[in-house]
């Protein structure tokens, strides 16, 4: 006898037109059949000869060719044992912290308001996370002194690309504080490309400022088990996150207009108790329009700065070009914005 078992670390959500099946342990995720995901929703394990017998020849061919996607597709097994104890994740799951706070991000036009900026921070250690986007040209020996300051922390850098930093200097920054600088993303280059242990990106998009913040891509899907555990505890971008924009106002994120005062006049720890600040740390996925129907709700980021309708909060982004209604990207034939697809099934 053989048995189907999809992987524990598989989910399954459900859209309005199509369903997303996601693996949170090898960041996996593909397209579904509705009819898909509804059979293997109620039926994770089971035998196999025995389950198509309840079914007529074209519902068998079928059934059959879903098995096969999912082994095929690393997502399920077949096996001999009559018993598993796979324990699966669900929805319903929370994701936990020791810290007050997941990130803060600082925006810097000038490495004098960068070092600024970080004489607030806490004395005390309330976040693991700290993102500065330097919209200034940076030195090699910049950087290194930051990596020296903040040791106690964990960095992501998002810079500009300087010709005079080579590749073999990102590489020794990586190494030498493998601690503290968890990520370096350098924006403006001449070839997109990442390090093999993607830690170092290079893009060839400039980093300009914050209102490039808010894009929906299926490249910035998060398929791991802390993402996913985030954007069914709030919301996937700004569930405890503070910010710092190039002006010193604080902020849920640099683009959002909303501000809680300055960072010289008003200490964060202040600001993250406040129920106006923390509202938005709340809104999921399942609480946005259009976004509660589509199936990579889940995997998705989300974006309060841009939205379609800015006196909604639980707006659509405005920057998302996917249709869930008809399942497609906008780069895709027969694609058409949700506002016309509305209109059009509407009349």
């Amino acid at each position: 006898m053989t048995y189907f078992s999809l992987l524990p670390s598989t989910i399954i959500t459900v859209g309005i037109k199509k369903s997303c099946i996601v693996d949170i342990e090898k960041s996996l995720f593909a397209q579904i059949p509705n009819g898909m995901a509804s059979f293997f929703r109620d039926k994770r394990n089971f035998e196999i000869e025995k389950e198509l017998e309840l079914f007529c020849h074209e519902e068998r061919m079928i059934i059959e060719d879903y098995i096969s996607f999912l082994v095929n597709h690393n997502f399920a097994i077949i096996h001999n044992c009559k018993k598993i104890a796979f324990k699966y994740i669900e929805e319903t799951y929370r994701y936990k912290s020791p810290f007050a706070l997941e990130s803060i991000i600082i925006d810097a036009k000038t490495k004098e308001d960068l070092l600024y900026f970080l004489s607030f921070l806490p004395t005390t250690q309330i976040t693991n996370l700290l993102q500065l986007r330097l919209f200034f040209c940076v030195g090699f020996s910049f950087l290194l002194l930051l990596a020296k300051k903040l040791k106690y922390l964990r960095v992501e850098l998002v810079i500009q690309y300087n010709p005079a930093i080579e590749d073999d200097d990102y590489h020794v920054l990586l190494n030498h504080y493998s601690s503290t600088i968890s990520r370096v993303v350098v924006m403006g280059t001449k070839e997109k490309k990442q390090s093999n242990n993607r830690r170092l990106f290079y893009t060839i998009e400039p980093l300009i400022g914050d209102e490039q913040c808010g894009k929906i891509r299926k490249s910035m899907f998060m398929t791991n088990i802390e993402s996913y555990l985030i954007s069914c505890s709030g919301n996937s971008c700004l569930y405890k996150k503070i910010s710092i924009d190039s002006s010193g106002n604080i902020k849920n994120c640099p683009s959002m207009q909303k501000t809680y005062g300055h960072v010289s006049k008003i200490k964060l720890e202040d600001v993250i108790v406040s129920d106006e600040f923390k509202k938005y740390w709340k809104i999921k996925k399942s609480n946005i329009d259009v976004c509660k129907d589509c199936e990579f709700r889940n995997i998705c980021i989300d974006c309060r700065a841009f939205i379609t309708y800015p006196n909604n909060i639980f707006s659509q982004p405005k920057k998302c070009k996917y249709n869930p209604y008809l399942a497609k990207w906008e780069d895709e034939d027969g694609w058409i914005s949700v506002e016309q697809w509305r209109n059009k099934n509407q009349n």
